[in-house]
């Protein structure tokens, strides 16, 4: 994450990653055609309109920003969060040649998370623990993973098959999250 030069470092890459999280669906607006005075509300988008979404996010992103580090940061981030997210149909960025960022991946993984545990239209929502599992299978490769777990400690939950020490030293298993799994 490039954490070398103190908090203020710390601070100013948080809030990048943050505001590209923020950002990063605009290219959904645009592929959908769903423009302010347009009436349109954004559907659930066809395949090919999701292909789309990555490019239209960079694009949109780099007409609204001006050509300066921290915009071209959040961009970049945007980008590469909204194409690791929709892999499966746009292949990798850059064609393969360079590895998104852990950004992109933090990005990626908090939005399949928020989806994951928020109810979709005609079925119920899901536990932190289904949610995990789901997740733990999309993203197989080690910095999906590694974004993944500091997902899991940022939330502050322990999904089911977890080891952990308890005060008494022993070693015990997670066998579920509670309900609420702030508890």
């Amino acid at each position: 994450l490039g954490l070398a030069g103190g908090p203020l470092v710390v601070a100013i890459l948080l809030s990048r990653i943050a505001m590209s999280a923020l950002l990063a669906d605009v290219g959904r607006y645009h592929a959908a055609g769903a423009f302010p005075g347009s009436g349109r509300l954004v559907p659930q988008l066809g395949a090919d309109q999701e292909r789309e979404v990555p490019a239209a996010t960079a694009m949109l992103l780099t007409a609204l920003g001006r050509v300066n580090e921290p915009s071209v940061m959040r961009t970049v981030m945007a980008y590469e969060a909204c194409a690791v997210g929709r892999r499966e149909m746009v292949g990798l960025p850059y064609d393969g040649a360079r590895s998104p960022t852990l950004q992109a991946y933090l990005i990626a993984v908090a939005r399949a998370y928020v989806d994951a545990v928020s109810a979709s239209l005609g079925s119920p929502s899901r536990t932190a623990d289904e949610a995990f599992a789901r997740l733990t299978e999309r993203w197989p490769d080690g910095v999906g993973r590694t974004a993944l777990r500091l997902l899991t400690g940022a939330l502050g939950f322990f999904p089911a098959g977890t080891l952990v020490e308890l005060s008494t030293g022993e070693i015990a298993a997670v066998v579920a999250t509670a309900a609420d799994p702030a508890r």
